[in-house]
């Protein structure tokens, strides 16, 4: 029997092993990828709406100012949003990981507690 469980242990620990390496990265990279996105995008998109003013103001024609309309305000704009949801997302991240951290911290504490009081 003792072999038999042995055997089970050994397996148990090769397929732990295994399925670490499936996950991959971990939580805390993907939100720092948001962050860079976020930041870089909202940049460019500034820069872009910026430049399509400057572009826009230099001529009296409506049709010469349509396409920095286009190209600067609204593409630039739809950036400012997409990295405003980036931050969001990069935000929302941290703030879960830190409730699952304070969770885990007040599970052990009302753990010690319990056997704290037990014990007298």
């Amino acid at each position: 029997m003792t072999e038999l469980s042995a055997d089970i242990v050994g397996r148990y620990a090769n397929l732990t092993q295994r399925a670490a390496k499936l996950r991959g990265r971990t939580a805390t990279d993907r939100s720092k990828a948001l962050f860079v996105v976020g930041g870089a995008s909202v940049s460019l998109g500034l820069a872009m709406v910026l430049l399509g003013y400057l572009g826009a103001s230099h001529t009296i024609y409506v049709f010469e100012q349509i396409p920095y309309l286009i190209s600067g305000g609204i593409l630039g704009g739809c950036l400012v949003i997409a990295g405003g949801f980036c931050y969001f997302a990069f935000w929302l991240t941290r703030l879960h990981a830190e409730m699952a951290g304070t969770r885990a911290s007040n599970e052990r504490i009302e753990q010690l507690l319990t056997t704290l009081l037990e014990k007298s």
